[in-house]
This record gives C-alpha cells, sequence and structure tokens, in this order.
C-alpha cells in the first residue's frame, strides 16, 4: 500500500476534547497529538488518503457513550484539495523535488520545515479543512467511526488576575511596620 506525500505531528499540541451526547453522556480526552498530511497519491488501503487532511489523537480518554466505557478517541477532518505547491522543496533541493522525492523519501531532512511541506499546523483548522470531519472511539475490543454535525473550537484564555496598586502595598507595608514597632514597644 503506498503513500507519497509528507505527515507532520505536533505533539501536545491538541490540549483537550470533550464530547457531549444528546442524552447527557460525556467523554473528554487531555493532550494529544495533532498529525497534518498532504498526501499526493495513495493507493487503495493506504493508511491516508489523498488530499490534505488532519488528525487529532486523545490517549486515556474517561467517560461513556451509549453506556460502553470509551479509553481512545480521535477526531479525522476529511481530505480537501491541498493549496500546495513544490516550488519551496524544488528550491530546497535545486532541482524537481517530487522526482526526487518520490523515486527516494529518505531525502527529505527530518529536521526539515513543515511550512516547505504544506504541513504546517493552520491557524484556523475550520477555514482549511471544510471537507467534513468524523469521530473515532475505542471501546473494549470496538471501534466506532461517526460522522460529527457540529465542531466547534475553543480557545481557552486564562482570566488574568488583578494586581493590587502600588499605592495600596506601600499603604499595607507601611501598616505592617506600624504594626511591628508597637509590639515591640510593649
Amino acid at each position: 500500500m503506498v503513500q507519497q506525500g509528507f505527515t507532520s505531528r505536533f505533539a501536545g499540541a491538541q490540549q483537550s476534547l470533550r464530547i457531549v451526547l444528546d442524552n447527557g453522556e460525556q467523554v473528554s480526552a487531555g493532550t494529544g497529538l495533532i498529525q497534518i498530511n498532504n498526501i499526493q497519491q495513495a493507493e487503495a488501503g493506504a493508511q491516508v488518503p489523498a488530499g490534505l487532511s488532519l488528525q487529532s489523537w486523545q490517549s486515556s480518554a474517561t467517560g461513556t457513550i451509549n453506556g460502553l466505557a470509551v479509553f481512545n478517541l480521535y477526531l479525522a477532518f476529511l481530505p480537501v484539495d491541498p493549496a500546495f505547491s513544490w516550488d519551496p522543496l524544488d528550491a530546497y533541493f535545486g532541482g524537481n523535488a517530487e522526482t526526487l522525492l518520490q523515486g527516494n523519501p529518505a531525502l527529505l531532512p527530518a529536521s526539515i520545515d513543515p511550512g516547505l511541506t504544506g504541513t504546517a499546523l493552520p491557524l484556523q483548522v475550520l477555514d482549511r479543512f471544510t471537507g467534513g470531519v468524523f469521530l473515532g472511539t475505542n471501546h473494549g475490543l470496538t471501534n466506532t467511526v461517526n460522522s460529527a454535525g457540529n465542531f466547534a473550537l475553543l480557545s481557552v484564555v486564562p482570566v488574568p488576575v488583578p494586581e493590587p496598586a502600588p499605592a495600596a502595598l506601600l499603604a499595607l507595608g507601611l501598616a505592617m511596620v506600624a504594626l511591628a514597632r508597637t509590639r515591640q514597644r510593649r
């Protein structure tokens, strides 16, 4: 099963995933891996289909779906046509990178910039991956795949903790000094 193209993995890029079903059941998972694929060619049976796709993998999930405990879940954003040009790689290799790399993928250094392969992590995932989303779950020995009809990215912004004003800190400090002197006099 041949697949030709590029995959970039971003460990820890997924902070959390939470699913709430209509019946009230919930499944949640913590930190996970995001994988972006820019596959130019994929024969039948290849692990990743042709096109630009994204998977978000989480393990150590907790919760239930239809009463079954779920231990692993993932989201897969279906492939879309990649807006990718081989030009940056051609410049990098000084020639036809597509032919060179498809002939010998080992020529691509492990340290190569994902931006050169079309697999850089996009700022707006939902704007880039418009082909649909499905959810996969693992419970017991069973794997299920379901279309996700509604999906939203939530960004948790930390709430700033206000600091006391400098004047209030100065007044508090002077009051503590005065209290300490009063105790010493007694």
